[in-house]
């Protein structure tokens, strides 16, 4: 049995910016990454390694980084806070730094529009979530 769909071009961009958007996020899934307490990332600053275990958006169009190892532990990014870095959702909601995952996560779930008064502003360019898991060993940082 044939089915014959009409999909407008707005549609159809829709469906390719989806499944583009969980390849990438998916593409994350398993890599080892180094988070650091502060913006330079010098040694000194150095928190922890860890991998990937999930990349999603949460509640509230923040996206949601958890990790393999420290399951307890997650970092969320804002596509509207202009603060650099990520919020770790812990005792003191202190802020974590990788600058290539952040420019990553950006890039994958974030996009710039001009509001009505021509600003440029960040805001969040998906409404679902990605939870395919795949295992890989490469690094981000």
């Amino acid at each position: 049995m044939k089915k014959v769909i009409r999909l407008t071009e707005q549609d159809l961009a829709r469906i390719v910016r989806r499944v583009i958007m969980e390849q990438e996020s998916s593409d994350l899934i398993g890599k080892s990454v180094n988070i650091y307490s502060g913006p330079t990332e010098t040694q000194k600053e150095f928190w922890f390694q860890d991998k990937i275990g999930d990349v999603r958006l949460a509640p509230g169009k923040q996206v949601e980084i958890t990790f393999e190892d420290e399951k307890s532990l997650s970092m969320w990014y804002n596509c509207t806070d202009t603060r650099p870095g990520f919020i770790y959702t812990g005792p003191n909601d202190q802020r974590m730094y990788n600058k290539q995952l952040e420019s990553i996560i950006k890039k994958t779930y974030c996009t710039t529009i001009r509001d009505y008064d021509n600003n440029e502003k960040t805001v969040p360019n998906a409404d679902f979530a990605s939870t395919n898991r795949s295992s890989g060993n490469s690094s981000v940082a």
